[in-house]
């Protein structure tokens, strides 16, 4: 066997084991119960998956780390990790259950702005639980538990109340973590279905559909059956409508693509705009976005580039606070044909009609603006 080529340190024996569709006898203990958090999981299924999906030595990462049951697993087998949360209460607990690993890092704020801090194709495996959309605000029917409300910051995507708009927020993050995972590593998410009234949300096929449009395979899912950590359940619609009792969650399992770099294709577009620019040609760059991200995003900009644009500048979109979108765009539009091999530009449709073409990726367009382009007309 050449040991080189191995892609965990699982024995014949955990391999099959952890080969199941279905995993069991997977539950919080006694001390992970007292902490009191309202969506936790245990330490022994993050140790389970980083042993099954990475190699050891590989770093961990969980961008919705709450009491840190992941950057718990990461120290006890010895790995690098970091974990970021909102919440300054539970990232406390998250460092006490990491102990005195120097290796483990929590990171206290908004993980759409932290993962920004981290290095590109970095980590080898995220394993993260996001909110199940804003079910934390609502009182449970299937046990009569009362809501618990994680926080009241704005950046809480559990705050969300439109489901279209959590999606986004969700897309929107996964993307930079896929940005920060090496092309080929794992990114495995532990989410579960919801049901509001009449209306049944189907979370993981949703979830499944906008990460495969920002970077991941979709490779396969585990079923997490939790039925034993349900003890107080009730006959659901009885007798008028018959309603599931949910009692598994999913651990979808996706991989990323193997893909240029955003450093590498955005070199390829800076190369073709200045040659654009030195045939006379120009171009334009646009942001978009609601008042409280496109005001994070210019105080960001006018720090890093040394400029003072404001939401009425050229190449600034400010939409009404109540936006049918979530997160910051970011467009280039070029009047010219990109040549061939150069991917991600696609016909204009909508603004800037003197432009034929546009790329939407944020990445590269970030990548574009430290290298000199700006906001507006190039």
């Amino acid at each position: 066997m050449d040991e080189s080529k191995r892609c965990n340190d699982l024995s014949g024996k955990e391999w099959l084991q952890n080969s199941f569709s279905i995993w069991r006898d997977i539950a919080k203990t006694k001390e992970e119960k007292a902490y009191k958090h309202p969506a936790s999981y245990p330490a022994a299924l993050c140790e389970k998956l980083i042993r099954t999906f990475s190699k050891p030595g590989g770093a961990v990462l969980d961008p919705f780390n709450g009491i840190g049951s992941t950057t718990a697993a990461a120290a006890a087998l010895g790995r690098e990790a970091v974990g970021i949360d909102l919440n300054e209460d539970f990232c406390e607990i998250a460092r006490s259950r990491a102990g005195e690993s120097e290796n483990v890092r929590i990171l206290c704020g908004d993980s759409c702005e932290l993962l920004d801090t981290l290095p590109e194709d970095y980590f080898d495996i995220c394993v993260t639980s996001p909110p199940y959309w804003d079910i934390l605000n609502m009182k449970r029917s299937a046990d009569q538990r009362a809501s618990v409300n994680y926080s009241d910051k704005q950046a809480d995507i559990g705050n969300i109340a439109n489901y279209g708009l959590f999606l986004q927020a969700l897309a929107e993050l996964f993307e930079q973590v896929c940005r920060v995972l090496r092309p080929g590593g794992y990114c495995i998410v532990n989410v579960m279905d919801i049901r509001k009234k009449s209306s049944f949300y189907p979370l993981h096929s949703d979830l499944a559909s906008v990460m495969q449009k920002v970077g991941y395979l979709f490779d396969d899912l585990i079923i997490w059956d939790r039925q034993s950590d349900y003890n107080n359940m009730r006959p659901l619609g009885y007798p008028y409508r018959f309603r599931i009792n949910k009692v598994h969650e999913y651990l979808l399992i996706f991989i990323k693509k193997d893909v240029k770099s955003v450093a590498v294709k955005a070199a390829e577009v800076y190369d073709f705009l200045m040659d654009l620019k030195a045939q006379g040609g120009s171009f334009f760059i646009e942001a978009e976005a609601r008042p409280d991200r496109m005001n994070s995003f210019l105080s960001e900009y006018n720090a890093r580039h040394h400029e003072a644009l404001t939401t009425r500048s050229e190449g600034v979109i400010c939409l009404q606070s109540d936006a049918d979108k979530w997160g910051l765009e970011l467009r280039l539009y070029v009047a010219e044909k990109p040549p061939a091999g150069l991917d991600g530009f696609g016909k204009n449709p909508v603004y800037r009609n003197e432009y034929s073409y546009r790329l939407n990726d944020n990445r590269v367009i970030r990548e574009l603006l430290d290298r000199g382009c700006r906001l507006g007309e190039n």
